[in-house]
């Protein structure tokens, strides 16, 4: 079963699906987010650009399409 999911006021929406494991698909609008999450994820970002502060870390990084990172749970 697939489940919808949607976050602040709408502009982050994901399509979650279990088959051998959780996955999502998302879309982000521009703006400022704060996420956390219960398991280790790994983010691909499929196209444009973000900039991420990691958990632990002082530095913020940006992530463009091909590049990948993972969030702590």
């Amino acid at each position: 079963m697939i489940t919808v999911n949607e976050y602040f006021d709408g502009a982050v929406k994901s399509l979650g699906y279990e088959n051998n494991g959780k996955s999502t698909v998302g879309v982000i609008d521009a703006g400022e987010y704060e996420f956390g999450t219960s398991t280790h994820e790994t983010m691909v970002i499929v196209e444009g650009e973000m900039q991420v502060l990691l958990a632990g870390q002082e530095q913020w990084k940006t992530f463009g399409a091909g590049d990948k990172f993972r969030g702590r749970g």
